[in-house]
């Protein structure tokens, strides 16, 4: 569902390392962004994933982060 746009956020070496860190790289982080879809709006977790592509800076935590746009975006609505 959304594997074209995971591979525009993935063009981010930020973010392509951070999913390059979970276990199952992107098929994890991708099982992560359907549960969420579930609960919220597929275009608010699209959103998410744009925003991650504009950030700058070393990422811990990809889910955690992922998580927090999610959250944010929701609200914004």
């Amino acid at each position: 569902m959304y594997d074209k746009d995971l591979n525009k956020v993935r063009k981010n070496i930020h973010v392509s390392r951070a999913i390059s860190k979970l276990r199952g790289t992107s098929y994890e982080y991708m099982q992560f962004l359907e549960i969420f879809s579930h609960k919220y709006d597929s275009d608010i977790v699209k959103a998410a994933l744009r925003d991650l592509y504009f950030f700058n800076r070393e990422i811990k935590d990809i889910k955690g982060l992922t998580a927090a746009l999610i959250r944010k975006n929701y609200n914004l609505q």
